[in-house]
């Protein structure tokens, strides 16, 4: 029997999504500069605040990520939206840095509990055969967050001020978290989630090596997204700088780091439109989408000599990150099946995020020690390493499953 999407869930989702990485992250480089101009503080000790966001965030996913499988996902949006939206209320009325970083930590805390991990986690459990679908309108609506925050944050701080700007983001959010109370949905999470796709792993529970297998597949995708995270976060860091030294004017690389966003949403709406047609494998999608990704570090490297070679960079590397941000929960559903879901797009998310947390840093050592063009070849190296790591994984997987099925006594 088909699965029947509940598309108000959905957009209940989407809109949740959407404001909780306005308020939650997209806040805090939109506010930089006005909160600075009220402060003492430099740029440093205010970008260590968001750090702290990133990294305290991806410590605490595979703990949340735990508590989605055992059906709380609902709760944890809630709690997302009410522990964010009090720290977002205290953050205008502190002066001291200190606070302003235990305040950043809460933040951290919270949006582990209620952004893509979660959210993504609760849409595979409840639609195992269709999550694809419903996970890709998610963030066609969330990829508006950051287009929504800084004008936002631009109009509050030149109208009512910066501090009732972030007050209002901290209202509404709580305002959401209540709305995801749960009720009776609680209930329709784990009933749904019990009719679980089988992966190979599921196929063959019960043999000693399934461990084994389970252990080096997720270390080799965990490595993998870190990788790619990587690169991806190093783009975002250098983007304009990249653009200014391979020779475009400055008004045609402004149009082409902000041309990256929009091939975010092409990569997911090709997604889209290809799921209505047919089922999406991810495992093919994800492969073919690192490549690209590595495509595209090629063709910048390439634009140090032929600058035109920088459009079809920001093509597929755009479009590749759009894509990746649906992929990674439909992998590793693929390959564990759905019961544990929560735990393992969690133990993902915390190596994807300390390697995002640690890009900026690493992308300026790069420049302090190699120049600009060190930058594309470090872009070359991780994503060659992402797709290798992916290939590795998926190769791994195939020949471990197809062996244990012909094993005596295991479950066909």
């Amino acid at each position: 029997m088909a699965e029947k999407i509940d598309f108000k869930l959905v957009l209940h989702l989407g809109a949740a999504q959407t404001l909780y990485y306005s308020s939650l992250y997209y806040l805090y480089p939109a506010m930089m500069q006005y909160i600075l101009q009220d402060r003492s503080w430099s740029a440093l000790q205010y970008n260590a605040a968001f750090s702290i966001v990133m990294l305290v965030s991806g410590l605490c996913a595979p703990f949340f990520g735990r508590l989605v499988d055992r059906s709380h996902s609902r709760r944890l949006l809630a709690i997302c939206g009410l522990l964010g939206g009090a720290a977002l209320l205290a953050i205008p009325t502190t002066r001291n840095l200190p606070m302003f970083y235990l305040l950043s930590f809460l933040v951290g805390v919270a949006s582990a509990m209620g952004q893509y991990e979660v959210c993504f986690s609760y849409l595979v459990r409840l639609y195992p055969k269709r999550s694809s679908y419903p996970i890709i309108l998610v963030t066609l609506m969330a990829g508006f967050a950051s287009s929504i925050t800084f004008p936002f944050a631009y109009y509050a701080a030149a109208t009512i001020g910066w501090r009732a700007g972030i007050m209002i983001l901290g209202v509404l959010s709580i305002v959401m978290g209540a709305s995801f109370w749960p009720k009776s949905a609680s209930g329709q999470e784990g009933q749904r989630s019990s009719v679980a796709t089988e992966s190979a792993a599921s196929q063959v529970a019960g043999k000693s090596s399934v461990q084994l297998h389970l252990i080096v597949v997720l270390i080799l995708v965990t490595l993998s997204r870190a990788l790619a995270m990587m690169a991806i976060k190093t783009v975002h860091t250098q983007i304009l700088p990249l653009m200014q030294s391979i020779a475009v004017s400055s008004a045609f690389g402004l149009l082409l780091a902000s041309s990256i966003g929009p091939m975010q949403v092409a990569g997911r709406l090709m997604l889209f439109f290809w799921a209505r047609i047919r089922p999406v494998a991810p495992l093919r999608f994800s492969a073919v989408t690192l490549l690209s990704l590595v495509s595209a570090a090629v063709f910048l490297l390439g634009a140090f000599s032929a600058p035109v070679a920088a459009v079809p960079f920001v093509v597929l590397h755009g479009m590749a990150i759009g894509l990746l941000s649906v992929l990674n929960p439909l992998v590793l559903a693929r390959l564990f099946g759905v019961e544990r879901i929560g735990h393992y797009v969690g133990v993902s998310a915390l190596f994807a995020k300390v390697a995002a947390a640690a890009a900026p840093i690493v992308s300026s050592a790069l420049l302090t020690t190699g120049g600009m063009y060190s930058v594309p070849v470090a872009l070359l190296t991780l994503n060659t390493g992402a797709l290798f790591s992916f290939l590795l994984a998926i190769g791994y997987h195939h020949r471990s499953s197809n062996k244990m099925r012909t094993m005596p006594g295991t479950i066909a």
